[in-house]
């Protein structure tokens, strides 16, 4: 592969083998195949280029008022901004306010099964997320630092899929999603869609840009590249929520006596 890193080279070859499996699986209709594709999903593609801070769950985002998401396959979350209930090493419930991005995976992506991601995307990003502190240095403050807060912003939703059902133009993918999401060239209900083999698309400040699947799989390359960029940017603006908001209610505060 001339012209590229170490690190671009090794992730094609990785990435064209695990898509490599899903195609095997797609195929011969496995059994537990939407399992068994997330974890390719995970493992294969994201595991080895997120930074040590994000972590990989699969389960329910949830608020501090009891609301929930519908079942999300890959969610993407930093512990450190706040901590999750697991029942397993990956599966729980996560507050939406740690939650960077909330990923449905698809075999093949249908109109129905695009219909239901983006209900279950508007559903997500419907939970109210509580207000985030941030701390700045201040040498003039004492203690040295100023706080400021503002509205923490909600996890980017976004669609994986290992193939679709429509042939033709590629640009047919886009128009059935606009089709089916009023919203798609405002505020979209999912801001992220790739389809291998087909392309990846996004939803930037300035409107949707889309990047083109090619031999080197750039529309998968894209999505990882993408995400991993917009991580650190996430992070910093979800700032230090208060975790204690999970644990009590208006009744335990405290009262001026």
């Amino acid at each position: 592969m001339s012209g590229k890193n170490l690190f671009q080279s090794s992730m094609v070859a990785k990435a064209k083998a695990a898509l490599l499996k899903a195609e095997m699986l797609r195929l011969e209709n496995h059994s537990g195949i939407k399992g068994k594709l997330r974890e390719l999903l995970v493992g294969e593609l994201f595991q080895p280029v997120l930074p040590p801070e994000v972590r990989i769950g699969t389960g329910k985002l949830v608020s501090a008022e009891g609301a929930s998401s519908p079942e999300t396959d890959v969610i993407l979350y930093a512990p450190a901004i706040l901590p999750p209930v697991l029942f397993d090493d990956k599966n729980g419930y996560f507050p939406a306010e740690s939650a960077l991005y909330a990923i449905e995976v698809k075999s093949t992506l249908t109109a129905a099964e695009l219909k239901r991601a983006i209900s279950n995307a508007v559903k997500t990003r419907s939970l109210k997320l509580m207000a985030t502190d941030h701390w700045l240095p201040d040498a003039n403050a004492n203690p040295p630092v100023t706080k400021f807060t503002s509205g923490t912003p909600s996890a980017i939703n976004a669609l994986f899929a290992f193939g679709s059902d429509l042939g033709g133009p590629v640009s047919a993918e886009f128009e059935r999603y606009c089709a089916l999401d009023q919203s798609a060239m405002g505020h979209s209900a999912i801001q992220v869609l790739c389809i291998a083999g087909r392309g990846y698309w996004y939803s930037a400040s300035e409107g949707w840009k889309h990047v083109d699947a090619d031999d080197d799989i750039g529309e998968v390359m894209g999505f990882l590249a993408g995400t991993t960029n917009t991580l650190p940017q996430l992070m910093l603006s979800k700032g230090r929520p208060q975790f204690g908001n999970y644990l009590t209610t208006d009744a335990c505060k405290p009262k001026l006596i």
